[in-house]
Order: C-alpha cells, then structure tokens, then sequence
C-alpha cells in the first residue's frame, strides 16, 4: 500500500531534457479561445518554442520583441511560438486573463499567449520568466530538446549574443541534435504563491 503514493508521485514529476511532453490545455489571452499542442492548426508542426512570460517581469519586456521575432521567424518554418503565463491570477492579480490580453494587444503579440499556466509551468519545472522549452515532434511523441535562455544579452542583444533558442531550432530542423543542452534561464524567479488563510489572500489584494 506504500507504494501507491509513491507511483502518483513519479507520473507527474518534472519534465527534463528529452522528456515526453503531454498535452495540455489553457486559455489563450489573444482570442480567449482554448487552445492546446494539438490543436488542428498545428497538425503540420514539427515541433513548438515554448516559453514562460508574465505580464509583471521586466526581463520578459526586455524580450518581447525577440518573442515576436522568433515566431515570424520559425512558426512556418514548423516551430511556432506559444507563451505560457506561469501564474495562478488569484494570487496573482496583475497576471489576470485580462490583463494578459491588453499586454497582448499593445504589444502587438503574433502568437497565443495562455494564461493560468500554473500547473503547466511546475510540470516543465521553470523557475524563470522568460523561459524557453524547444519540443520537437518524435513519432507521436512530443521531446523536449532545449531548455534555457532565449539568449545570453538580455539588454544588450546586438552585441556578442548567443542566441541559444535559435540554435536549437536550426539544428533541429536540419535534422542534428548535437545543440540539445541546458542553459541558465535569465530573468525574474517565478514565485507559486498560495495563501495560507483566506485573511490572507484578501490583505495581499
């Protein structure tokens, strides 16, 4: 009977390199429709750049524009972008389904922005926004082959800047894998708030 917890436990543990990615679904800021990795419209996809964003991060707005460019750059290629909101709005009010999609609408935002991304986020194990999860389609499966940085120069993008997602996608769609790694994330610790008591939550509002 010990054991029992204990396979619970296993099946839901944090995704790593190379994992199988299930599928998940949550609701996208942009249109307000529900939206999933297997939704009809990425039938044709090889694979997805994930990444974590919030609306309060400052490092993720230093980004954005690199978000939208990594989409004009990849999404017909078969690498389309989806950015995952990691916070839970109860806690976190400014990460609201609402405010999401004005973030969204004045950035001019080229790609689904899902909001409620809590669990999401702890299965993959980030602990940064922003941060990227490269999935490549494998058979019916779906691997995680690169997890880190969108680049080493968050302020500085022009000068001596790794762009380690680009990399991962441009090996992967030649058909090598030498690039799958692991890079530190850069930005702001995603903090998973829940209240202790109802008083609580109320104060924080």
């Amino acid at each position: 009977k010990g054991k029992i917890p204990s396979k619970k436990t296993k099946k839901h543990r944090t995704y790593k390199l190379n994992s199988s990615v299930e599928n998940f679904q949550l609701q996208n800021a942009v249109d307000g429709e529900m939206l999933s990795l297997e939704n009809p419209e990425y039938a044709e996809a090889k694979g997805f750049i994930l990444v974590f964003i919030s609306n309060d991060c400052p490092t993720t707005q230093l980004y954005e524009e690199r978000i939208i460019q990594l989409q004009e750059k990849y999404a017909h290629k078969g690498y389309p972008v989806i950015a995952v909101n990691p916070y839970n709005p109860t806690y976190h009010p400014k990460e609201s389904l609402e405010n999401s999609s004005k973030v969204a609408s004045r950035k001019q935002f080229n790609f689904p922005y899902l909001v409620n991304g809590y669990n999401v986020a702890k299965r993959f194990g980030a602990v940064k926004t922003p941060q990227v999860y490269v999935l490549q389609k494998s058979g019916k499966k779906l691997k995680i082959r690169y997890i880190g940085a969108i680049d080493n120069k968050p302020r500085l993008p022009k000068y001596h800047n790794t762009k380690y997602t680009e990399k991962a996608v441009d090996r992967l769609l030649v058909g090598s894998r030498k690039y799958i790694k692991v890079t530190r994330p850069l930005g702001t610790t995603i903090y998973h708030y829940a209240p202790r008591k109802v008083e609580e939550l109320v104060s924080r509002k």
